[in-house]
């Protein structure tokens, strides 16, 4: 009697453990995906925004300026180390990309100081 009581628990507790189990990695899995989709989503948005002002004949502007700063953001936070080792190095590069427009100094910090538009 004892025994058999001691197997359905036994049992149940096996049971238990298992859904637990695959309940938290079902979490998981779903949680990644999601973080996932919101990278793709926000990197492309970002590849959207970029392709719209950066090529050779567009002049940029004052509200490029923030699209791009806004860009370098968003690959920090969402890129991974290579995308944001990229990012950084072309951030370094501003100063004579942005230079055409912003006659102050730039700190790849972010930071301008002096200067003006144009």
């Amino acid at each position: 009697m004892w025994q058999q009581i001691l197997q359905v628990m036994i049992t149940a507790l096996v049971v238990i453990a298992g859904w637990f189990v695959a309940h938290r990695l079902a979490c998981k899995r779903e949680a990644l995906a999601r973080r996932r989709e919101l990278r793709a989503r926000e990197l492309l948005d970002v590849l959207h925004n970029l392709g719209k002002i950066i090529h050779p004949d567009h002049q940029l502007s004052r509200d490029d300026h923030s699209v791009l700063e806004e860009a370098v953001f968003r690959i920090q936070v969402l890129g991974t180390e290579p995308e944001i080792s990229l990012a950084k190095k072309w951030q370094q590069t501003w100063p004579t990309q942005v230079g055409r427009i912003w006659t102050g100094s730039y700190d790849p910090s972010g930071r301008t100081s002096g200067g003006s538009w144009p």
